[in-house]
């Protein structure tokens, strides 16, 4: 994690040195932007590798995680049915999570719109929600 090894990551906070360059501060914010929209998928895929590699006994480490099972549940979904080769890096676990339950041809298209388009979250839930209508 280029830059981010100056600085001490103890669960309860960040600890910067007094003598950070401004770059190198700067540095950790975009990264900890990064870790902050990707943890959710990688919760989820460590749920389905978890599956897939212990069958049954994946689900008492996720027990004893001490994660939020609501949150796990729907990481886990969300990861289930989009796919890694159809995510976009520069979209957010949100609109991922928007396109989940369509096939995955719409997943790729409503996400590339996404992507081309710069859309916010709430523009691609206009932009779903206006082609439910028109389908209608």
């Amino acid at each position: 994690m280029t830059g981010v090894q100056t600085c001490a990551l103890p669960i309860s906070g960040l600890v910067v040195p007094d003598d950070i360059s401004f770059e190198k501060w700067e540095a950790i914010g975009k990264k900890l932007k990064e870790i902050a929209k990707s943890v959710h998928f990688w919760l989820g895929d460590w749920l389905l590798e978890g599956a897939r590699i212990f069958g049954e006994m994946y689900s008492q480490a996720i027990d004893e995680s001490g994660f939020d099972q609501k949150i796990l549940r729907n990481d886990l979904s969300v990861c289930s049915r989009v796919k890694k080769s159809i995510r976009k890096d520069d979209l957010s676990w949100s609109h991922h999570k928007q396109v989940a339950f369509f096939e995955p041809k719409l997943q790729k298209f409503f996400l590339d719109i996404a992507e081309k388009g710069n859309l916010s979250n709430d523009e691609l839930r206009k932009a779903i929600k206006e082609f439910r209508e028109n389908k209608k």
